[in-house]
């Protein structure tokens, strides 16, 4: 019995080593063989055509054209200069992809804060200030914003650590910038 185990094992040992041997030798040509030019265009054309008859048939939700903020946590800090790993900025898997390791430059004018809860005593009171003065406008004006739960801090940049969450504004689009100043970066909690 023990024989007939060592004959199966040893046909599907080396079957199994016939088998990767001719994987490799059926796939050996096509790896080093280039795609033609002909064949990257006819990609290109098709891809761009099914990416536009998604876009006409409303399937997708529309691409945000100009981003001025990020959000991601930050991997390293060195001198005045922040690593983040970001969230992803674009979400429509037919247009191309945005750099998820960012790099943003703090200058000095970039302002730094920290959002810190409030207690709940003073959420509670602004709550009922917001709801009255909700209820008091006149028809046709805009309702007043909510209070937030948490209050914004000033802090420094020896206050920002690797792992804080943040998010950063700039002046510019940052849509698909790998780096970029700046103008505030707001610490989330944690």
């Amino acid at each position: 019995m023990k024989k007939h185990h060592g004959k199966i094992a040893l046909t599907a040992g080396s079957a199994l080593i016939v088998g990767f041997g001719a994987g490799i030798l059926i796939t050996l040509p096509f790896a080093t063989t280039k795609i033609s030019p002909q064949y990257d265009e006819g990609f290109q054309a098709g891809f761009e055509d099914a990416r536009l008859k998604l876009a006409q048939a409303n399937i997708l939700p529309p691409e945000q054209e100009e981003l001025t903020s990020i959000s991601g946590i930050i991997i390293s800090i060195r001198d005045n200069v922040l690593q983040i790993q970001a969230n992803p900025t674009v979400l429509n898997p037919l247009e191309p992809p945005a750099p998820v390791d960012r790099t943003i430059l703090i200058s000095p004018t970039t302002a730094l804060s920290r959002l810190i809860q409030k207690s709940p005593e003073a959420f509670s009171k602004e709550q009922t200030a917001w709801i009255a003065a909700f209820s008091k406008r006149k028809p046709g004006e805009a309702p007043p914003l909510p209070p937030s739960p948490a209050a914004e801090q000033t802090i420094t940049i020896a206050d920002i650590k690797t792992g804080d969450r943040i998010t950063a504004t700039a002046d510019q689009n940052i849509k698909m910038l790998q780096k970029f100043e700046a103008k505030t970066i707001t610490i989330s909690q944690k």
